[in-house]
């Protein structure tokens, strides 16, 4: 009995309704495509955690490839050009278009994301919806606050 109970905890998923016709199961690990910006057409996104807050809120840990963001700064918050994010479920579902496939990236080999995780807060900012989050991020490095 307890075996089953193991089984079904790892198979399962998040169903995200994306759309009203079909749900959308989402698991660690998978690369998806989503709505992004103007001249971000191979952007991807990864599926890199998943946890619940005390309020029983489903959150993720997700990496960005792809982004095109023209600040001489971006590079100082991360270095490889591939941008992690806490995101939360809603913003997720209303983010995400089609699933790509399984990622080959290994978050436990990666020293960009290892550092990333070590000073993150695990707080949802910037946006709500992944291009929200991106748009945010550029704003924020080309504001010119004086000198």
């Amino acid at each position: 009995m307890l075996s089953a109970v193991v089984i079904l905890t790892l198979s399962a998923c998040a169903n995200l309704s994306l759309d009203h016709d079909k749900d959308k199961c989402v698991k660690l690990g998978q690369e998806w495509a989503y709505d992004h910006r103007d001249g971000e057409e191979a952007s991807k996104i990864t599926i890199v955690d998943a946890y619940q807050n005390r309020n029983k809120l489903r959150f993720y840990v997700i990496r960005v490839t792809g982004i095109r963001i023209e600040s001489k700064y971006f590079e100082n918050y991360f270095p490889d050009r591939v941008a992690y994010f806490v995101i939360s479920e809603p913003g997720l579902m209303r983010s995400l278009t089609y699933l790509v496939g399984e990622a080959s990236w290994n978050k436990y080999f990666d020293p960009n994301y290892i550092r990333w995780r070590k000073s993150s807060n695990e707080r949802d900012y910037y946006g709500f919806t992944v291009k929200d989050k991106i748009k945010t991020i550029e704003d924020l490095l080309n504001t010119d606050i004086g000198t």
